[in-house]
């Protein structure tokens, strides 16, 4: 198996990571930005990722499902509100974007999972 943060499978070649990081990576001053979707993270995940993309800038994120929802998010791959907002008080991004609302849901509820998120992460905006 491979270790993550270490190998990368590319068309099922392994690559290891930091040359793949040296040579695609372009460090410039300014802002920066992640954007994370289809995925899911909780727990030690959620610092591990964090680690990675401190001082990022903007954060777009992907916020598919409500926090009473977890177990679907698991089943689905996805985030929840409450996972998101723990990410983003990891990170401190100047702001936080979220998207990839599931359409389980109404526009009304897609407000109320900005709310929930901003509980953990106020500086929050939705696409």
């Amino acid at each position: 198996t491979l270790a993550h943060d270490q190998t990368s499978l590319i068309d099922g070649i392994p690559h290891e990571a930091e040359p793949l990081r040296q040579a695609l990576l372009v460090r410039t001053p300014g802002d920066s930005m992640a954007f994370l979707t289809d995925f899911i993270a909780e727990g030690d995940e959620l610092s591990r990722i964090a680690q990675r993309l401190q001082g990022v800038s903007t954060l777009v994120c992907e916020c598919q499902y409500r926090a009473d929802d977890a177990d679907l998010a698991r089943k689905n791959f996805h985030m929840t509100t409450t996972w998101v907002g723990q990410l983003a008080q990891l990170i401190s991004p100047q702001r936080l974007i979220l998207t990839h609302f599931s359409e389980r849901y109404s526009p009304q509820e897609w407000d109320q999972m900005v709310a929930e998120v901003q509980e953990r992460f106020p500086n929050v905006q939705s696409m």
